[in-house]
């Protein structure tokens, strides 16, 4: 496995729910888990939890942050680990305060997610107003679960892509701390916004619009591309469209994409006949990345 290849799948494993880890180990079921007394502290804002998305926080500095929290085993660490020490040196620079939650705490406080002992009160993150002056972006269709944002925008900025555009009627209303772990922390740097339908043409007219499809696709209005085909001008403003995972893209979106982009699959005779949204997304911005260094 190569570099890139460790890189991307990386970016999309965002780790498994902490409590049927714990539920295991316990003994207890899920429901006692959830339901056992812990008291703890009130939050101005919500709970935004792991080290990369705090450290990213605090570097990006557009939440407020009304106070950290850290674990003793977490903060001693921080000799060793370079990731915490920065956290806490921006802490004290910033002059947050600094407090400490018992591990149950740390797993009720963040719905039992994995945590890595460091959280933040924060406020929460707004969605941005849609700029039009990007050379790229990445347009999500129907795309709504937390953990394939945070993975796709985890790989667009990996990749230079620093706005994220969803589907005003096709998103989630919130952008919220799982998306941010699972993008571990990218989030944090980039512009989210969102669109109507009633604007969409408008909005994106200054930009080529490229959608993805599945193989097999036909469409009799817009070119189909295998990926290894797909060729760009370097100097055009490119919005690359990415629809769902059961529907894919809308009819709406479909009509406004100049081509369709696919990836083919090796396996002619079987059933996964599909790839992971975020995956489909590394895959095609790194194809589109290349295909730049080539021009």
């Amino acid at each position: 496995m190569n570099c890139f290849t460790k890189r991307l799948f990386s970016s999309i494993d965002s780790g498994p729910n902490l409590i049927f880890r714990k539920a295991k180990v316990s003994g207890k079921s899920i429901e006692d888990l959830k339901s056992s007394k812990v008291i703890v502290p009130g939050f101005k804002g919500e709970a935004l939890y792991g080290t990369s998305p705090v450290l990213e926080a605090l570097i990006a500095g557009r939440r407020k942050i009304f106070k950290l929290y850290i674990k003793r085993s977490v903060k001693d660490r921080r000799f060793e680990d370079g990731r915490v020490s920065k956290i806490l040196s921006l802490a004290e620079e910033l002059k947050i305060p600094v407090g400490r939650l018992t591990q149950a705490q740390f797993d009720r406080k963040t719905n039992f997610q994995l945590h890595n002992g460091v959280c933040i009160d924060a406020s929460s993150m707004s969605f941005s107003d849609f700029n039009d002056e990007c050379q790229q972006l990445l347009f999500l269709d129907g795309v709504l679960d937390p953990g394939n944002i945070g993975a796709i925008a985890r790989t667009a900025f990996y990749f230079g892509i620093s706005q994220l555009v969803l589907r005003s009627s096709r998103c989630p209303n919130l952008i919220t701390p799982v998306m941010s772990k699972a993008s571990s922390g990218a989030l944090e740097h980039m512009s989210v916004s969102k669109l109507d339908d009633e604007v969409l043409r408008e909005k994106l007219s200054g930009f080529t619009l490229i959608g993805t499809v599945e193989p097999g696709s036909t469409n009799e209005k817009v070119p189909i591309i295998d990926i290894r085909n797909f060729t760009t001008d370097q100097g055009k403003k490119l919005a690359l469209v990415l629809g769902d995972e059961g529907e894919g893209m809308s009819p709406l979106m479909r009509s406004l994409c100049e081509k369709l982009v696919t990836i083919p699959r090796l396996r002619e005779n079987s059933s996964v006949n599909s790839l992971n949204v975020s995956v489909a997304a590394g895959i095609f911005l790194y194809h589109l990345n290349q295909t730049y260094i080539k021009e």
